[in-house]
């Protein structure tokens, strides 16, 4: 038995003269899935930052009594005081739901590639049978005129004939569906 082909490599080119090291590029760059992990990332990470910051101070006005000269106005700052190191452990909890962002983004990369080998293979496979069956349909058509010469000079049977003629129509169908 033959040894099988070499498996394609990553500089095979599909149609069009693009190989996978073209295809992949653009398909990192610009698909939506790792744009919206990548924000995903930015917002965690912004979450993250500000978890663990002190609450803004507030500041207001009021006035319980409006009668003319016995009005009263007051102003007030507040600010909430965060203690026991809470503003630490939201901090961290942030960060690791930024990480866990990271993760989802190296994982739809993975995805995207994948997605990208399988249909650079899948468009690869097709255009070698295409290639393939084009060469197959010269050699059937070949046949099925060698065996309409044979017969011609007596030496053939029209059966023969007749399955070599239905065997290139077979080739030929095929040969239009792959393409």
């Amino acid at each position: 038995q033959p040894d099988p082909p070499p498996p394609p490599k990553e500089t095979s080119e599909a149609p069009g003269g693009l190989s996978l090291a073209d295809l992949a590029p653009p398909a990192l760059e610009q698909h939506p899935k790792l744009a919206s992990a990548a924000e995903a990332i930015r917002a965690a990470d912004g979450r993250a930052w500000q978890t663990g910051r002190s609450p803004n101070p507030q500041i207001g006005t009021g006035s319980g009594q409006w009668a003319g000269s016995q009005s009263q106005y007051n102003t007030f700052i507040s600010q909430d005081v965060i203690a026991g190191g809470k503003l630490r452990l939201d901090a961290a909890a942030g960060r690791v739901e930024a990480d866990q962002m990271r993760l989802t983004q190296v994982r739809a990369t993975f995805e995207v590639l994948t997605t990208v080998r399988k249909q650079f293979y899948r468009t690869l496979a097709a255009q070698r049978r295409v290639e393939r069956l084009s060469q197959l349909r010269l050699i059937a058509a070949k046949s099925a005129q060698i065996g309409r010469d044979l017969l011609k000079a007596g030496e053939g049977a029209r059966p023969d004939v007749l399955i070599l003629e239905v065997e290139a129509k077979k080739v030929e169908v095929a040969h239009q569906n792959a393409q």
